[in-house]
């Protein structure tokens, strides 16, 4: 609907710039308006100025293009009438010209407003981008966010008047998931509450940059890791069992985090050999960063 009246708004700007034309090579026939014609003019000013502010107020509450656009219409309106006015005022003091001149002059502004409407909109339709400076923002916004080491992927897409933005957020690769996802549901938050034009956001939460590190899918999953660490302690010659195992995906290798129960070694100097030999075996194995064994109750 904005494109729309952009594009009427430019049919009204070229019809008054053709009239004005016309009367400006006749201006003998021109008509000799009176005084009412001048509180017409007035009236019609203050009228249309107040129906502007008060739907410029509206526009801008709802972020609504359309009801800006409105707005415009009755700027457009309002100025049209003090063109109006000045004319009337030019033609009784035997300038029969200055209305033409004038209304010619009104046309190119509802022209700009029609033209910068229609582009807008425009704009909007071929999925367009936020601004460098609104992008800058929310960079911003996301880095003062606590938990945020950096950021890389940062995309906006407008729909209608309102932004959509997806963005890679790259967290401390020791936190947890829920804490990590907490950071996310943060920035989430701040975005929706900070930025007006932004309607919903996308935050992909990654232990560390994967731009420059790449995908990781041809490392074993879970399951295949702990029958190797499993396989692991048989070969340091230790029956110990697993109790938790965590991991770390980072920088197309795996660190392990073993909880092995310390009632199921001998000693403790039997349990700080077994964890020195798993690590150094562990050196040897390609796909691991390392391997670290913390004995529990």
């Amino acid at each position: 609907m904005t494109l729309v009246l952009g594009v009427v708004l430019l049919v009204v700007a070229v019809g008054i710039s053709v009239n004005a034309a016309q009367q400006l090579t006749a201006l003998e026939g021109a008509a000799h308006p009176g005084t009412l014609a001048l509180w017409l003019a007035l009236l019609s000013v203050a009228s249309n100025e107040g129906l502007y502010y008060y739907t410029i107020a509206v526009a801008r509450k709802h972020n609504s293009k359309l009801l800006r656009a409105n707005a415009w219409h009755h700027r457009t309106d309002s100025i049209s009438s003090v063109v109006v006015f000045v004319g009337v005022v030019g033609v009784m003091l035997g300038f029969d010209y200055l209305d033409a001149l004038a209304a010619i002059g009104v046309a190119a502004m509802i022209a700009k407003v029609g033209w910068d409407l229609g582009w807008e909109s425009l704009q909007e339709l071929m999925d367009v981008a936020l601004g460098e400076e609104e992008v800058q923002e929310l960079r911003e916004i996301i880095m003062q966010t606590t938990g945020v080491v950096g950021l890389h992927e940062l995309r906006t897409r407008m729909t209608g008047a309102q932004a959509l933005v997806d963005v890679h957020v790259i967290v401390n690769p020791t936190l947890s998931v829920s804490e990590g996802h907490l950071v996310g549901e943060r920035i989430r938050k701040q975005l929706l509450e900070r930025v007006e034009k932004v309607a919903d956001a996308l935050v992909h939460i990654d232990a560390e940059d994967d731009e420059s590190s790449g995908p990781m899918l041809g490392l074993p999953g879970r399951s295949q890791v702990r029958q190797e660490m499993e396989q692991l302690l048989k070969n340091v010659g230790s029956s110990v069992s697993i109790k938790e195992m965590t991991l770390h995906y980072l920088g197309n290798q795996i660190s392990v985090d073993l909880k092995v129960p310390l009632p199921e070694v001998e000693s403790v100097p039997a349990a700080l050999a077994l964890a020195s030999e798993v690590s150094e075996r562990a050196e040897s194995m390609p796909l691991y960063r390392r391997v670290r064994i913390e004995f529990v109750p």
